[in-house]
Parts: C-alpha cells; sequence; structure tokens
C-alpha cells in the first residue's frame, strides 16, 4: 500500500512538473461539473494572480475539480476559520500561520497529512508538527536577519566580537552602528536561543527563570550599555527610517521590510545574523505559512493532492523567481534561483527555532515583553531577580488555567 501510494504521488509529482513549466491542454470535463475546493488566504494582488495561474495547471492535473481562491485579512483569517471549518465545511483548504497550529488541531479542525516531504526542511516541518502528525504542507517563511548599508559596512560579521568591532570603526560615519527591537521578545530571540535557553522546561511548563535567559539578557543589555552601538530607544519605524536614509551600518529585522528599504536610496545586502561566538550561533524564530486542510471538508482526497502539488519543489521553485517567495524547501547547494536577498533569509534560518504552536504562548509573550522592558527601563535592578518576579507570575497563571 505504501509503496503504491509513493508511485501515485511520483506519477502526480511528474505531471505537474510538465503541467507547470509547459502547461496542459484543458480536458473536456465542463467547469460547472467539477468540485469545488475553496481556498482561503491572505494575498498581495501579485500573488493572487500567481496561484490562480498555478490554480488553473492543478485542475488539469486533478482531473474533476476547480479551485476558488478567497483573500481574507490575516488578522480576520483564523477566526473566520474557526467559525465556519465545521459548521459549512468551508473552506477546504486554508494558507495558515503555524502557530495556530496548536489551537486547531485541539479543535479537531485540521486534517493530519501522512504524506513525505524529503525536499522540505526539516526545521519547516516541524514547525507544522504537532504530537508526531503533520498538520500542513510548509509554503513560506520568515525569520530575522542582518540588514546592512554596502556603502558603510564592506564585510558583513560573522559573529557579534566582529560586529562590535565594526560598530566601533563606524561611530563617526553614521547616527548608530546597529539598531535592533531589543525591547521585543521576538527581536530578542536570536541571542535568547543562541545562548541555549529554552522557553519550556522538559514537563512542557513554561520556564523562563533560568542562566542561559540571563545571560542573554546582560549581553543584550552589554550591546547597548557597555558597547553603546544601540539607542535607548530602538523602535522599528525609527530603525527603518534611519536605515533607508543611510544613517545606521546594520540592523536586524525581516522579510516585511524588504518593500520600504528597496524603495529607499541606500545600497544594502542581507545575510545571516552573527554568531554569538565560533560554537553559538544566533537563532531567530522562525515563523512558518503552510497550506492545511479542514478536517470537516467534503472532499478530503483531492484537497489533499492539491496541499501536496502546492509544496512540491517544483511549485515552491516558481514562487520563489516569480513572487519573491522564502521557500521551505532546501535548495540545490550552488544553485541560482534564489536571489542574494532570498539567500541570506535562508542562511540566517538555519540554525533557527519554529514558533511554537501552543496556546501558552500568548503567555509567553506577555511576560518575555515586561521582562526586557524591565531590563533596560531599571539597568540597575537585578537581572535574577526581574526574572524571578516574572516566573512567579507566570506559575500564578499557569495554576489558574488549569
Amino acid at each position: 500500500m505504501k509503496n503504491n501510494k509513493t508511485v501515485f504521488a511520483a506519477l502526480v509529482s511528474a505531471f505537474l512538473a510538465v503541467c507547470l513549466f509547459t502547461g496542459c491542454q484543458s480536458g473536456d470535463q465542463p467547469i460547472d461539473s467539477r468540485q469545488p475546493i475553496q481556498i482561503w488566504l491572505d494575498a498581495n494582488a501579485r500573488e493572487i494572480e500567481f496561484f490562480r495561474e498555478i490554480g488553473g495547471r492543478i485542475e488539469k492535473a486533478i482531473p474533476g475539480i476547480v479551485l476558488h481562491w478567497k483573500v481574507t485579512r490575516l488578522n480576520d483569517l483564523k477566526p473566520t476559520f474557526l467559525g465556519h471549518a465545521q459548521r459549512t465545511r468551508e473552506p477546504d483548504i486554508v494558507l495558515l500561520v503555524n502557530d495556530w497550529i496548536g489551537e486547531l488541531s485541539r479543535q479537531n479542525l485540521l486534517l493530519p497529512i501522512t504524506a513525505s516531504f524529503s525536499h522540505i526542511m526539516p526545521a519547516m516541518l516541524d514547525g507544522v508538527t504537532v504530537e508526531n502528525k503533520l498538520y500542513a504542507v510548509p509554503w513560506s517563511f520568515e525569520a530575522l536577519a542582518l540588514f546592512y548599508n554596502t556603502d558603510l559596512v564592506a564585510t558583513p560579521p560573522r559573529n557579534f566580537e566582529e560586529l562590535i568591532s565594526i560598530g566601533a570603526a563606524l561611530g563617526p560615519n553614521c547616527l548608530y552602528p546597529f539598531i535592533y527591537e531589543n525591547k521585543n521578545f521576538y527581536s530578542h530571540a536570536p541571542l535568547f536561543f543562541g545562548f541555549g535557553a529554552s522557553i519550556f522546561a522538559a514537563d512542557g511548563r513554561i520556564d523562563l527563570q533560568t542562566a542561559e535567559h540571563e545571560n542573554s539578557l546582560k549581553f543584550a543589555r552589554d550591546l547597548q550599555v557597555r558597547w553603546n552601538l544601540l539607542p535607548a530607544k530602538a523602535n522599528y519605524p525609527a530603525m527603518i527610517n534611519l536605515f533607508g536614509r543611510g544613517q545606521i551600518g546594520m540592523i536586524i529585522s525581516g522579510p516585511w521590510s524588504m518593500p520600504e528599504i528597496e524603495r529607499s536610496p541606500v545600497n544594502f545586502a542581507v545575510t545571516r545574523i552573527p554568531d554569538i561566538s565560533a560554537s553559538q550561533p544566533a537563532r531567530p524564530f522562525i515563523g512558518i505559512k503552510g497550506f492545511a486542510v479542514n478536517a470537516h471538508t467534503a472532499h478530503p482526497r483531492e484537497a489533499l493532492m492539491v496541499v501536496e502539488m502546492l509544496g512540491s519543489q517544483e511549485i515552491q521553485s516558481l514562487a520563489a523567481r516569480r513572487i519573491g517567495l522564502l521557500p521551505c524547501y532546501q535548495p540545490v547547494s550552488g544553485n541560482q534561483e534564489l536571489t542574494l536577498h532570498q539567500q541570506g533569509f535562508l542562511d540566517s534560518a538555519r540554525y533557527g527555532i519554529p514558533l511554537p504552536p501552543g496556546e501558552s504562548m500568548k503567555l509567553v509573550w506577555q511576560e518575555t515583553s515586561w521582562i526586557l522592558n524591565e531590563v533596560f527601563n531599571n539597568p540597575a535592578r537585578g537581572l535574577s531577580e526581574v526574572l524571578n518576579e516574572a516566573q512567579s507570575r507566570i506559575e500564578q497563571l499557569e495554576e489558574l488555567r488549569q
């Protein structure tokens, strides 16, 4: 049975590859007799045009279906899906963010996916897996990386020791050598995980009161106070504005910053976040978007075939070239299908940590935000005292939830 499934998948993949790059002639089946497959997603005009084109080719590869793409704002997508998934059995497929998966899978709203995706990076698959079950096919990712002004920084730093050295040399030539959102836990995560800290203890409870976490906070505070690399108030709008005006040498941000920076006159490049030390790579969060199947769909077989095709290397490779997708598959070494900017984000994500899918992350975001603000707003206060207060509050709230 497994061999038959593997052979079938290979045949479908080969057929799809032919359709993608040569186009297939329409079958004789009229559209109004096909099974409609509803796909909900957040996409811009360029992306939806690409999806509709690819969708037409998928329809030819899977006779008897027609794909309907419905664009919904990301903030509305999850609550709308929750309201419709079981009641109306729509959509059949949703393009979701991986940190939704814990809640949706516990409510039995997602269909486990049993196909193999050996071409997709393991970290990306881990990010859409709960209790050893794959609940989405990874489509794209987001991760922080280092942007640097190539007129000010000829060679990017390989580690933070080099970043500090470059920062000292840049002093007279720019307003600040380096900025990142140091009071935002998402931006602090590369240091948090790089120092070996973990959000959860072995028993699954949140555990932020660790020596590794404390070390990461001390290092972050030293970047500002000891080495004077960045301002006390390092907020996102100021960071992007100043970098785009050539007044900042280096920033840490994500692919969402690309459109605004590309519109600016600054010459820049994107590369991995510098290592903390030779044995300590920075480890940013990886946010993953993936196609998932509604557990209540009326067309499970067809929907699963569609998401498998959307996760194929052929389609993701085409999307990388056509719409700038940061693909979740492992590109072949030395190939030229990714731009230098895309490759920079990919390199930064290699040691990344997928965003945890559990609902308890709401409490994590709340308390880590408080911790970072306390560390930078009250620098005289002991780090262990700050962590102890936050951990006590977490334990009290966890007891109330049980």
